[in-house]
């Protein structure tokens, strides 16, 4: 599977998903500070699964699920 980790998740993720051999883009390692958008585009294009805590990747109408893989969104809080 193809993953793209948002860069305000944590790196542990990342780590975690390459040691399962996963393909992963993580944003905090080349992309950092892009934009929202720029993030969603890296996903199409790549026909990956968007991983990310930013709530605003909810929002259907800015950035529809039909267009990647999936989006997993990580509520504040739940990484304990």
């Amino acid at each position: 599977m193809k993953f793209v980790v948002d860069e305000n998740v944590s790196f542990g993720l990342v780590e975690a998903l390459r040691k399962n051999r996963e393909e992963v883009l993580a944003v905090a390692e080349d992309n950092r500070g892009v934009s929202d958008a720029a993030v969603f585009n890296l996903a199409q294009r790549d026909a990956a699964i968007l991983i990310t805590r930013d709530y605003h990747f909810t929002n259907p109408m800015r950035f529809a699920s039909t267009k990647v893989e999936a989006i997993i969104y990580i509520q504040q809080g739940n990484l304990s």
